[in-house]
């Protein structure tokens, strides 16, 4: 099973999308998609390949938590953060319950 994460605020929506290719559906490329000028941007690659991940937006920034890597379930995560352009992984102590 696979699935695609979709989050969204006020004027653009961060969609994480699913290339086909692959032989087992990972995520790992993600697009930004402007309502205002109809037009999609890809933007930084998440840096691990997931499946089943989880996303969020809070504050200004984009989760991505959890997955499947092919092989392993992942108890991992990351943010994005759109001013950089780029995913930072989060310690462990940060989620960990």
């Amino acid at each position: 099973m696979s699935h695609r994460g979709i989050s969204g605020k006020s004027q653009k929506v961060t969609v994480v999308i699913q290339p086909d290719f692959l032989e087992y559906p990972l995520v790992q490329f993600i697009h930004r998609y402007d309502p205002k000028t109809d037009t999609w941007t890809m933007v930084a690659p998440l840096s691990m390949p997931r499946d089943a991940v989880g996303v969020c937006l809070l504050g200004d920034r984009l989760y991505a938590v959890g997955g499947y890597d092919g092989q392993t379930y992942l108890n991992t995560m990351e943010s994005y953060d759109p001013q950089t352009n780029e995913w930072t992984q989060l310690d462990e102590q940060l989620y960990a319950y």
